[in-house]
C-alpha cells in the first residue's frame, strides 16, 4: 500500500488510498515544530520506538492505537515522569506503574491501583496509601 505525501506551511502528513494516517517507513506526521507521530492505517503504531515524540523530548510508545510496551515504560516525559502502560491500562507487576520526577509512586495493574505487598502510592512527602483491586483501603489508611 503506497502513501501520498501531503505539506503545507512546514507540516508533513502521508495518507493511504483511505485516506488515513499511514507510513512504514517513518513518521506519518511531521509538525514543523519537531513533533512527530507514526501510523499505520490510521493508528497510531510502532514497533521499534516510541510512536509519538515530541520536540520537548517527551515520548510514548503505542501498538495498534493503543497505549502499550512491554519492555520499559509507554510514556516518557522530558521531566522525568514515567508510566508503564500495557493494551491501554496502566500496568506494571515489577515496580510502580507511574514515577513521578519529584519522587511520588504508584503501583497499577489491569488499570486499577494496586498492591499487596505496601503502599499503592508513596508520596515524595512521606504519605502512604493502601489499594487492592482498584479499592482504597480504609482500615489501612487509618480512615
Amino acid at each position: 500500500m503506497e502513501s501520498i505525501r501531503y505539506e503545507k506551511n512546514g507540516y508533513v502528513e502521508w495518507r493511504n488510498e483511505q485516506d488515513q494516517r499511514h507510513r512504514t517507513d517513518g513518521p506519518a506526521v511531521e509538525w514543523a515544530n519537531g513533533d512527530r507521530s507514526w501510523y499505520v492505517n490510521g493508528k497510531r503504531h510502532r514497533i521499534d520506538g516510541p510512536a509519538v515524540e515530541w520536540a520537548n523530548g517527551d515520548r510514548s510508545w503505542w501498538v495498534n492505537g493503543k497505549r502499550h510496551r512491554i519492555d520499559g515504560p509507554a510514556v516518557e516525559w522530558a521531566n522525568g515522569d514515567r508510566s508503564w502502560w500495557v493494551n491501554v491500562k496502566r500496568h506494571r507487576t515489577d515496580g510502580p506503574a507511574v514515577e513521578s520526577a519529584n519522587g511520588d509512586r504508584s503501583w497499577w495493574v489491569n488499570g486499577k491501583r494496586h498492591r499487596t505487598d505496601g503502599p499503592a502510592i508513596e508520596y515524595a512527602n512521606g504519605v502512604l496509601e493502601w489499594w487492592e483491586n482498584g479499592k482504597r483501603i480504609p482500615e489501612r489508611n487509618g480512615d
